[in-house]
């Protein structure tokens, strides 16, 4: 009986799957043909999806290196406002010590105007940057290009830090003529 049941149910498979059988071979020609127009366009699209990937790294890259930049630029404004803002207050007390003590500091009012000096040069060099960024990032290689910009970003950056050592050498020169500390007397801000 269990030899019966098998051989009825191989039976009418064979029977169910006879015709979808004789179907594939009748169009097995026109399936190889259709399957070979499908993986072109497939391969096609994705051509065009790894074009368009590309360019939006492209783009989102050019994004970043603008934002990095205006962030840079944005400190150093700021850095340079708080120590003009200082430079002004120092100015105001040597001129006011000046008068009411009677006390002539002429090192300490050439040290401030080194670091107007140096404040003037971040200022210009800061000013610039942001034009050399566009033009960077419209060039064939911003890779290249980008490094003058991160060298003119140096540059500024190195002008502040001459303006602050020259702020901080005022205050020093400032103190050594008042006489609240020791001529020899070195500072300890780095």
């Amino acid at each position: 009986m269990q030899k019966f049941i098998v051989f009825a149910f191989a039976f009418v498979m064979v029977l169910g799957l006879a015709p979808m059988i004789h179907a594939e071979v009748d169009t097995a020609g026109s399936a190889g043909k259709d399957k070979a127009a499908a993986l072109r366009d497939v391969r096609a699209q994705t051509k065009t999806d790894v074009a368009t990937a590309r360019a939006n790294a492209v783009t989102a890259k050019k994004q970043i290196i603008r934002s990095f930049a205006e962030r840079v630029v944005g400190r150093l404004n700021d850095a340079i406002t708080r120590m003009t803002d200082n430079a002004n207050k120092i100015e105001a007390r040597i001129t006011k010590i000046e008068t009411s003590k009677g006390i002539t500091m002429t090192d300490a009012r050439a040290k401030l105007a080194e670091a107007r000096t140096a404040l003037a040069g971040a200022q210009t060099a800061v000013s610039g940057v942001m034009a050399q960024v566009d033009t960077t990032l419209a060039s064939a290689n911003p890779k290249e290009a980008f490094k003058a910009v991160r060298a003119t970003l140096g540059t500024a950056n190195d002008s502040v830090k001459t303006a602050h050592k020259a702020l901080v050498e005022t205050l020093r020169l400032v103190k050594v003529q008042l006489g609240l500390i020791k001529p020899h007397a070195t500072t300890t801000t780095p």
